[in-house]
């Protein structure tokens, strides 16, 4: 898991932000103040102080500005009902953490807009607060620089950030479109994902031309750097999106361990194997088994950990002495889609839940068994859809 750090708390939302984006600040700062200012003969009666000071000034404001950009989301995701747990800064920008989907075209479209909107509205401020200060291109002032070229940075993140491509916010406008024209968000994901794949091939292509143009490697393989990130984000985001949309129209019942077949504790493992692996194609399918007696659950066992004894003690052995015996478990109801159950496990910090139907207990639920079903019908519908056959779930 990537090192986070918590940043503060703005209006109840959680701002966070990755080692990386401390390096981005760094970088930035590093390239205005020792490459940017002193290369050009305009600011050479700054001196190394000036330089330093404006620099980072520029750095943290930015920093700033890209937060607002992602609060700008969170406030309407917030207000069309969906709870936003947090907003995440990283190296390359920032995203908004939240759960649930949106539920119609229009929010998901304004939403995805509220950026650049904020962005745009930043750099109209910044370059309208650098007018009183003037621009004096002799003995230009560091606070008008400054507020110049933060206009530019806002302006430049917003018009970037409607690329009509995922995972830009273009992109999820492009989603919210395709969503409200065809009524069909499953072939919305994928031409947004498209989309974000021919804006990033774009860019790569860009910058090896701007590249032996300008004669400047280094921003050649910075732009093509830029550009191959959003072509793997879009394909990752696609099948994020696949997997959630998989969970939140699949009950849980579907990838739970049912208790009717449970594996009786005293039973050896060489008759454990015989009855209740060897020709069950759909226990074979499952990552362990349940053990236990009259829907009381007493532990799980896996192949694996039958595997791990040596064969001519399986009749000896029984399942009771080499089952791993469950601890604290939550209760979930059978019909609930797999999304709330893995936030409901989420949230009680839980790795097995108790499944229950009518307040009986039906089955469990495990986080290996829950990756494995979602995984597994994941491909399957990715193999469908390239065949053209509508989605499952």
């Amino acid at each position: 898991m990537r090192t986070t750090f918590q940043l503060g708390e703005i209006g109840g939302i959680k701002v966070r932000a990755s080692a990386s984006w401390f390096g981005f600040l760094l970088l930035m700062t590093l390239i205005l103040a020792f490459y940017y200012f002193p290369s050009l003969p305009v600011y050479s009666t700054w001196g190394a102080g000036l330089y330093l000071s404006t620099a980072l000034s520029v750095s943290l404001l930015f920093a700033l500005s890209v937060l607002a950009h992602e609060l700008a989301h969170a406030l309407l995701i917030r207000h069309f009902g969906n709870k936003v747990t947090a907003v995440m800064l990283f190296f390359f920008g920032g995203v908004t953490l939240a759960e649930g989907e949106p539920q119609r075209p229009l929010h998901e479209f304004i939403v995805a807009i509220a950026g650049p909107i904020a962005s745009t509205l930043l750099a109209l401020g910044f370059f309208a607060a650098s007018f009183p200060l003037g621009l004096d291109t002799a003995h230009p002032s560091p606070i008008s620089i400054a507020a110049v070229m933060l206009g530019i940075l806002n302006f430049a993140m917003g018009v970037f950030n409607l690329l009509p491509g995922l995972p830009l916010d273009g992109g999820k406008a492009l989603r919210a479109i395709a969503w409200g024209l065809s009524h069909d968000p499953y072939k919305a994901d994928r031409i947004a994902a498209r989309g974000g794949q021919v804006v990033g091939g774009l860019i790569i292509i860009a910058g090896l031309i701007l590249g032996s143009i300008w004669k400047d490697p280094v921003s050649a393989f910075f732009i093509a750097y830029v550009g191959w990130m959003l072509l793997q984000q879009a394909r990752y985001i696609y099948r994020d999106m696949v997997g959630r949309r998989v969970m939140s129209s699949t009950p849980v019942r579907a990838a739970m361990m049912p208790l009717d077949n449970q594996v009786p504790p005293g039973l050896s493992l060489d008759e454990a194997v015989r009855r209740f692996i060897i020709g069950h194609t759909s226990l074979e399918s499952r990552l362990q088994l349940v053990v236990g007696l009259g829907g009381t659950v007493m532990g799980l066992i896996a192949p694996a950990d039958i595997s791990r004894v040596p064969r001519e003690l399986w009749a000896s052995t029984t399942v009771g002495q080499k089952m791993n015996p469950i601890g604290p478990t939550i209760s979930l109801a059978a019909d609930i889609s797999l999304l709330e159950a893995l936030l409901a496990m989420d949230k009680a910090r839980a790795a097995l839940a108790l499944v229950t139907d009518n307040g009986e207990n039906v089955g469990l639920l495990d986080r290996p068994a829950l990756a494995s079903y979602v995984t597994r019908e994941m491909a399957l519908n990715l193999r469908g859809q390239q065949r053209g056959e509508p989605p499952r779930g």
